[in-house]
């Protein structure tokens, strides 16, 4: 006789984002969602309506003490995320937290010790690793398509104004350290350490012309260099003038991959050819994937390594290593010195 699945009892935190998490946990065959968490009331019943569940908070230690809860996501503003994902750990909670994981080193210590002193998992919602289009590039990386890579930039570039002045307006407090090389731009960071290596160098520039009344920068470029030798660059830009542009470029000894364009555009493979210089191809995999952002991906892996107690592949060490390289683009970008990044590894 088959083996009955477990059942996960999750608590949602956060419900901006967080329905996202909502609707992929209600629709997935071995969980449920028992319990939210938010300020507002009208958005708590509404969603509470919507997907059944049994019991709404406002407020974030009663949520976490509900002893009917065995994984907590936690989709607040980033100032919040470390405070909040330490104590669900702490209450025998796993976690899962969006991006960016926190905001500080010190932060990054205290959460990979409350993952070393509970035994929880916690995982960081670095989504672009459950794409298809990206884990097709990883795999073919991985099986030397590309030789040796040698040069690697990933660019997130965004027109954020309105979200951030008129609906989520706390990403332009000073106390959230928004900085766009931290926040939208963890996302093409994580993916540059996933398919390059650890950053061992990181210098940065920025500028405040697009939003002049935001409290950081706009736009931020670094330059990396990884451990392996390879160089690279990573630009945030919250003021962009046209759509969302998800940069990827990949040189290697044996071939590049290029996303420099919009979603519109085809992504292209260039290989080293006997009869030419390089033949020129269409990357096979789309890029956004059925149904948008794969949310059900990331719940289906927590779900799978929760069950086989198993280290998720955004795992706290993960995360922290991939704010340590954000926060020293931003002390580079302070002091005009080249920084070089901290570094966790499980103990």
């Amino acid at each position: 006789m088959e083996a009955r699945q477990q059942i996960l009892k999750v608590g949602v935190v956060g419900l901006g984002v967080g329905r996202r998490f909502v609707e992929a946990f209600a629709a997935h065959p071995h969980a449920t969602v028992t319990a939210i968490c938010g300020k507002e009331p009208d958005v708590l019943a509404v969603v509470s309506q919507a997907h059944a569940i049994p019991r709404c908070y406002a407020d974030f230690a009663e949520f976490v003490a509900d002893p009917d809860i065995g994984l907590v996501v936690v989709a607040t503003p980033h100032a919040l995320h470390a405070a909040m994902a330490v104590q669900a750990l702490r209450a025998g909670k796993h976690v899962i937290v969006e991006k960016p994981m926190c905001i500080s080193l010190q932060e990054c210590e205290t959460m990979i010790q409350a993952v070393e002193e509970s035994g929880k998992l916690l995982a960081v919602d670095q989504v672009l690793r459950f794409y298809p289009y990206y884990q097709s590039i990883k795999e073919h990386v991985e099986q030397g398509g590309l030789g040796d890579i040698y040069y690697a930039e990933a660019d997130y570039l965004h027109n954020t104004t309105r979200l951030i002045r008129e609906r989520t307006v706390w990403r332009g407090s000073a106390e959230h350290s928004h900085y766009p090389i931290l926040g939208g731009g963890s996302h093409s960071l994580d993916m540059l350490r996933w398919l390059v290596g650890e950053v061992d160098r990181v210098y940065c520039e920025a500028s405040r012309r697009a939003m002049p009344d935001f409290p950081f920068p706009d736009c931020m470029m670094a330059t990396l260099h990884f451990a392996n030798g390879a160089v690279g660059k990573c630009t945030t830009s919250y003021g962009l003038v046209r759509e969302t542009m998800h940069n990827l470029v990949l040189f290697g000894t044996a071939g590049s991959i290029e996303r420099a364009r919009g979603r519109q555009d085809h992504d292209k493979h260039f290989r080293a050819s006997a009869e030419h210089e390089f033949s020129e191809e269409a990357w096979p995999v789309p890029f956004q994937p059925p149904g948008g952002k794969p949310i059900a991906a990331v719940v289906d892996h927590v779900y799978e390594c929760i069950t086989n107690g198993r280290q998720p592949l955004t795992s706290v060490w993960e995360g922290a290593n991939t704010v340590a390289v954000a926060l020293a683009a931003i002390e580079s970008w302070q002091t005009g010195k080249a920084i070089r990044p901290a570094h966790f590894t499980p103990a």
